[in-house]
């Protein structure tokens, strides 16, 4: 639905995906590793692309949708803050969270760790498809440290490799056949409107 939405606003060129912007959002996570709308606020937003800026922030609702948080349940009940940018050199995410004691932040630093180092195992093996191989990507080029009692979750990819691969994730799902799920639109436009 993401994708279909950003193929149209590219189609009427109201949108360049190249355009720099910063984000900022703080907020909370369920134990069910989603967003807790409650809590959940925008900060800081800079972009001289407004659509762009609406983009994003239908992204962080789509992928708080598609369940991808689960991953961080461990910080569930915690502050976090998350900041999101492009420049001319690169596409980065930041997450930081405080824990209750360095010791807890070094625990689920190890732990989310090992998730990562389990799923670039996982999805650089023989049977890799393309999605596993831009997932290898990210992964590869996230790193989770704990920084006293915060963990500090970053991501940093060369945009000249980011986004040929999200221009073609945009071309595939652009050549896919139509699909006629009214309920999945809705729930995107509902979660995206939730988080504003």
């Amino acid at each position: 639905d993401l994708a279909n939405n950003v193929n149209d606003l590219l189609d009427k060129k109201q949108v360049c995906l190249d355009s720099a912007f910063v984000v900022n959002a703080s907020g909370k996570l369920t134990k069910e590793g989603k967003l807790d709308q409650k809590s959940f606020k925008w900060g800081q937003i800079a972009s001289e692309d407004q659509k762009m800026v609406e983009v994003i922030k239908t992204a962080i609702a789509a992928i708080n949708d598609s369940g991808y948080l689960q991953y961080l349940k461990d910080l569930s009940g915690k502050d976090f803050t998350m900041m999101l940018q492009q420049d001319d050199a690169s596409i980065s995410a930041v997450i930081q969270s405080e824990m209750e004691s360095e010791t807890r932040a070094r625990s689920i630093s190890s732990a989310l760790g090992l998730a990562m180092s389990i799923a670039k195992k996982a999805k650089s093996g023989e049977g890799a498809d393309q999605n596993d191989k831009d997932d290898l990507v990210l992964l590869e080029n996230a790193k989770v440290e704990a920084v006293g009692k915060k963990i500090v979750l970053k991501f940093l990819v060369p945009k000249d490799i980011a986004l040929p691969m999200i221009q073609r994730k945009l071309a595939e799902q652009k050549a896919a056949p139509k699909q006629q799920n009214g309920n999945s639109v809705g729930g995107l436009a509902n979660n995206t409107a939730a988080l504003k």
